[in-house]
């Protein structure tokens, strides 16, 4: 005794739907990393005179918080 099989209809219906949902998995897997995307900790180095280098380096800090690993040195 042979299963019955569906009808194309349906088939094709189940096999569409599989495809959608696969589809939208597929866009929530690569849309999730670029919710949160923003810099953190990325390094930069400030030269120059100390009062101006702080100055620079603190505006940075104010304007993103943890997003600068701010460094400053006297010159190149």
């Amino acid at each position: 005794m042979s299963h019955p099989t569906p009808p194309p209809l349906a088939r094709a219906g189940l096999i569409a739907a599989a495809v959608v949902v696969l589809q939208a998995l597929l866009v929530t897997w690569f849309v999730w990393p670029a919710a949160n995307l923003e810099p953190r900790d990325l390094p930069v180095v400030v030269a120059g005179p100390a009062p101006a280098a702080a100055a620079v380096a603190d505006q940075l800090d104010r304007a993103r918080p943890g997003a600068f690993e701010v460094t400053t040195v006297a010159d190149a």
